[in-house]
């Protein structure tokens, strides 16, 4: 029985590599291969949640400044609490469309933005709040999110004067 182990020098060693090696090896292999489809996917749910969250403060500006036409706000008042509503997302007049139609739906005025004089409204005319923001993205897949159609988010509201 040895009670010491013999070193072997390096010129000694066998030609093959241990299975632990090996093991070392092939896991940083698949390492190399699995991770960028994984982050792409971690970027992918990143872009969307972030995309959906736009999407629904668009159309709950839209949704909310339609019923605040409906009680009577002016038109300017209905710029301002969609603007700042959507804090953070750059949304200009210019994006934000107020249109009255009369009972019978014929359209009685249209409000760009720009033009912030509207009228007094009369019970049964229905007024229409469209919203245009345009996506932006916290990642690198812009390019991918854009050439399927996702760039522009129109959110569209109708609230009934009363």
């Amino acid at each position: 029985m040895r009670l010491f182990r013999r070193h072997r020098c390096e010129s000694q060693a066998p030609a093959s590599a241990s299975p632990r090696i090996k093991r070392q090896a092939q896991v940083t292999v698949e390492f190399a291969l699995v991770m960028p489809m994984l982050f792409t996917i971690i970027c992918a749910c990143i872009d969307l949640s972030f995309i959906f969250f736009q999407d629904h403060t668009i159309h709950s500006a839209a949704r909310l400044a339609a019923r605040q036409a409906a009680t009577g706000a002016t038109d300017a008042t209905l710029n301002t609490f969609i603007i700042n509503y959507c804090n953070g997302f750059n949304i200009s007049t210019s994006q934000i469309l107020i249109q009255e139609r009369d009972v019978n739906g014929t359209l009685v005025g249209t409000t760009p933005a720009a033009n912030q004089t509207g009228g007094p409204r009369t019970p049964g005319d229905s007024v229409f709040i469209s919203i245009t923001h345009h996506l932006f993205f916290m990642t690198y897949l812009q390019t991918l999110f854009t050439n399927m159609g996702l760039s522009a988010v129109t959110a569209g509201s109708q609230f009934q004067v009363e």
